[in-house]
């Protein structure tokens, strides 16, 4: 039997559960940013908000590793690789490089400390923060497993969910309701599921070869199009009710300047570029979320949300 040298499977573990879509931590980050100076004692917003960002890192990681094995095992990624398709992440399973058993292990793992979190904060905390928390644990866990919601056109919506990480993390750390917090998400939720569209589409025939339903295959590439042009304008509505409602200052106009970024990205899907297009949507969310944290944290004039 031939081992790898032990420095080498840390990377291939990490290479095997890396993950783009959804970042669904990066929601989290900003709700508990929003929510700095807003009344919980440092030490109860240190352990709230560790437990949050730890169980979703937990849900990430076992949505992402329950979808390769399924994927897997129904012959969808085999269908790519031996096609010669573009790959959104390494598909260890199929060249060999981590075996089915011990990937079901590292999942149920994830899967055990994404339960023991969620339960104990869905009994410590607000109401509504556990009502959310465990629509969103039980929803986006089921994206490749049980219901397998991607199979049948509900990807986006799994995806979209993420984006409930800013209220849910506010109400966690704070015990407070405030409508600035899900206009913040709802917009980081519409961005994130239009770079999924994206994802789809490009993967569109392999899926459809493979039996995978997913939205872009039930609807056809045009009216995929056309989703991803609602959830990008969906996102900009958002931002414009979070301006209003004060739960962003005036400084986040400069997220004005990513406008001309996501347009290039429609324009990249609709010129049949669709990894072009998913890779720039990345970039674009990741700038987005640098300058939420930047403004919510730096800017004085955020008041209303704290007061």
């Amino acid at each position: 039997m031939c081992f790898q040298p032990l420095s080498a499977r840390p990377a291939r573990w990490f290479r095997y559960f890396s993950m783009n879509i959804p970042e669904g931590y990066l929601p989290v980050v900003v709700g508990l940013c929003m929510a700095v100076g807003a009344g919980s004692s440092i030490g109860e917003f240190s352990l709230r908000g560790g437990l949050l960002l730890a169980g979703a890192a937990a849900i990430l990681f076992f949505i992402h590793g329950s979808d390769n094995l399924t994927g897997f095992r129904r012959g969808v990624d085999q269908v790519v690789y031996r096609r010669g398709g573009i790959v959104k992440e390494p598909k260890l399973l199929v060249t060999g490089e981590v075996g089915v058993r011990e990937a079901w292990a590292a999942t149920a793992v994830f899967f055990v400390l994404m339960l023991s979190i969620s339960g104990y904060l869905a009994g410590t905390t607000h109401w509504l923060a556990a009502a959310l928390g465990v629509v969103v644990m039980v929803l986006t866990s089921q994206y490749s497993v049980g219901l397998k919601l991607s199979y049948h056109g509900l990807g986006e919506f799994v995806i979209f969910l993420t984006g409930l990480g800013t209220p849910i993390a506010y109400i966690v750390v704070t015990n407070e309701v405030a409508a600035g917090p899900f206009a913040v998400g709802f917009m980081l939720g519409a961005f994130s599921a239009a770079i999924n569209v994206n994802s789809n589409h490009a993967d569109r025939c392999y899926d459809a070869e493979a039996g995978r339903g997913t939205l872009a295959v039930r609807v056809g590439p045009a009216w995929n199009r056309r989703v991803a042009v609602a959830l990008v304008v969906s996102g900009w509505a958002a931002f414009g009710w979070a301006m209003s409602l004060g739960a962003l200052p005036s400084s986040a106009y400069a997220l004005l300047v990513l406008v001309p970024v996501h347009l290039r990205q429609l324009q990249l899907l609709y010129e049949d570029e669709p990894v072009a297009a998913r890779r720039l949507g990345f970039h674009a969310f990741r700038v987005l979320v640098l300058i939420v944290l930047a403004v919510v944290l730096v800017d004085p004039a955020l008041r209303t949300i704290r007061s």
